[in-house]
């Protein structure tokens, strides 16, 4: 009996101690789980702090170069450069500088750094950033729009472009230059034998469509990856360039809506210039030589309800001093049979209605010359016509000296016909279907003219010669135009044609 009670107790003693042994097993196990698990967390805890620091890292590198082309762009904005001038900057800023890299320390002690490159394709800037924190990296793309108009090319056209055996397009350089087409389709350019360019450039074409389709009666020379074309004697190439695929619709300025009007404003001895119901009169009675100061006179107005506005006759160095503001006069009648000056950094725009607009300039120069008569003059002066779209504008110079010096945002058409040694200088915008370019092209100097026409066919008759750019839906010449590109015309004072009126910023989208 009692052997057995002591090899039952050995028995409990030993499942007690196999007992304890599997418990701490079953602890260990569990330690060891908890610390791989914490040291798991602990890992990924890290990583996705660093998987985050990655991505503003790489995003600070986006900022720097967004920031870069801003300051450029603002700066030479700012100074009053031209469009030309300004994106010759910004490409001279990309071959000399594109890329950037900061390397710094994390405030959790990690390295990071980001590499950034900034690069532009028409009127896309396009950046890129890649950001590296300890070994996790994440690259960022952003895509800047100026939503405006890049003008470099003697003629743009949206759809159809129809170049005849006199026509010639010339750089700035004056040499043979370049033209474009927004369309690809078949046939929709024409180059006849002799017409005389550079350069073609087009969309890419859908296959099977390539450029010998798309341009009439191009001869191939070489192999498809040559990309030229033979028409009669001359050889140009084509380029494939779909960095725009349409014209920016002209937005006309708002009417503003006012009622006050203009100071009596007389100088000594002479009738008043502004007479007690705000009427301008400018004729032989005004004083040569004198300054209106319409600015001071009026300050801090810009806006003002002008009955009559009338310019009689040309009043030799008459000015009218608007200071650094743009001033708008709403008339109810615009009469225009001379020239005067607008003087000071700002602009004089006149608002009127296509039945109160009297042009009345044979054989004479309308509008504001200046000192000189260099084209960025006529920015200074811009007359708003509103009409039925079906009225039609008659710029009918006359003979001989009939010139004009002036910028005209419309929509309505335009006949711009010009004799003997007729000039335009100045910018046109319109909304119109129809442009008339008729001419003598005998002047010299020649025609400074941007002209602006999204929706219209522009039909030359006669001869033109002209710099400064023609832009329009369609072209097609039954005469003889020369067109010399000019880049004092890329800067229009077209707030929807500028590139840096406002940028357009896409998402920041990671690769």
């Amino acid at each position: 009996m009692r052997n057995l009670v002591l090899k039952t107790r050995l028995n409990n003693r030993g499942m007690a101690l196999v007992t304890v042994l599997m418990v701490m097993l079953v602890l260990s196990i569990l330690s060891t789980g908890v610390i791989v698990i914490a040291v798991a967390n602990f890992d990924q805890t890290s990583t996705t702090v660093e998987h985050s620091q990655a991505y503003y890292v790489a995003e600070a590198g986006v900022n720097y170069q967004v920031k870069r082309f801003e300051n450029l762009t603002a700066t030479m904005v700012a100074a009053d450069y031209d469009t030309t001038e300004i994106i010759d900057a910004v490409d001279d800023m990309i071959d000399d500088d594109a890329e950037f890299g900061h390397s710094f320390t994390t405030t959790g002690g990690m390295p990071g750094s980001f590499n950034s490159t900034i690069s532009r394709n028409g009127n896309y800037m396009y950046i890129s950033s890649t950001g590296t924190v300890g070994g996790v990296t994440r690259t960022l793309t952003k895509r800047l729009r100026m939503p405006g108009l890049i003008i470099d090319k003697a003629i743009l056209t949206q759809g159809y472009l129809g170049i005849n055996a006199t026509d010639v397009f010339l750089g700035a350089s004056g040499t043979y230059g370049p033209v474009q087409t927004l369309t690809a389709e078949e046939d929709s350019v024409s180059i006849d034998k002799l017409g005389k360019v550079s350069e073609v450039y087009i969309p890419t074409p859908e296959p099977p469509l390539t450029f010998v389709d798309v341009i009439e009666n191009c001869t191939m020379i070489g192999t498809l990856e040559d990309m030229t074309c033979q028409t009669g004697a001359y050889q140009y190439k084509v380029f494939y360039d779909d960095s725009v695929d349409t014209l920016p619709p002209i937005v006309l300025p708002t009417v503003p809506n006012t009622t006050l009007k203009l100071q009596t404003y007389t100088f000594s001895g002479k009738s008043p210039l502004v007479s007690s119901t705000g009427n301008i009169l400018i004729n032989s009675t005004t004083a040569i030589g004198a300054t209106y100061d319409l600015a001071g006179a009026n300050t801090p107005d810009t806006k003002f309800y002008v009955p009559s506005f009338r310019v009689e006759s040309t009043v030799a160095d008459f000015a009218i001093d608007v200071g650094n503001k743009d001033i708008e006069l709403v008339v109810d009648s615009f009469y225009l049979s001379g020239e005067f000056k607008v003087i000071g950094t700002g602009s004089l725009t006149v608002f009127v209605d296509y039945d109160d607009l009297i042009l009345n300039c044979k054989n004479k120069v309308c509008g504001v010359k200046g000192d000189t008569a260099t084209p960025t003059v006529a920015d200074k002066f811009i007359l708003v016509v509103r009409g039925d779209p079906t009225d039609e504008i008659d710029f009918t110079a006359g003979q001989n000296q009939s010139s004009f010096y002036l910028s005209v945002i419309t929509n309505v058409s335009m006949d711009i016909t010009l004799y003997g040694n007729g000039h335009f200088y100045g910018f046109i915008a319109t909304t119109s279907e129809a442009v008339k370019l008729n001419g003598t092209g005998n002047a010299d100097p020649k025609s400074s003219l941007l002209l602006y026409a999204p929706n219209a066919t522009v039909t030359v008759d006669g001869s033109i010669n002209m710099d400064g750019a023609l832009i329009a839906e369609s072209y097609s010449s039954n005469g003889q135009a020369v067109m010399r590109f000019n880049p004092d015309f890329t800067s229009p004072p077209f707030d929807f044609l500028d590139p840096f009126a406002s940028f357009q910023y896409e998402p920041t989208i990671e690769q």
